[in-house]
């Protein structure tokens, strides 16, 4: 066996291996219960930002803030 030939199947071979382990810890993951849960009071806003241009595009964000008035997240939609 060529030794580039060698080298592509251990290549493959160690793909396989590391894909194998992926799936073992999704498939683990998947079986775990839910370590913890409780539902908090936050504000949650939604706005627009942007121009309504190419290069600023309008766009709707939703943000969520504490009680406090702490910004814990925001995505756009």
């Amino acid at each position: 066996m060529k030794q580039k030939e060698f080298e592509l199947i251990k290549t493959l071979n160690d793909q396989l291996n590391f894909y194998k382990n992926q799936l073992n810890v999704a498939e683990n993951l998947q079986k775990t219960l839910i370590d913890n849960l409780s539902i908090e009071k936050v504000i949650c806003t939604t706005h627009r930002v942007g121009f309504g241009t190419k290069k600023s595009p309008v766009k709707l964000v939703k943000t969520y803030w504490d009680l406090d008035g702490n910004l814990l997240f925001r995505y756009e939609l």
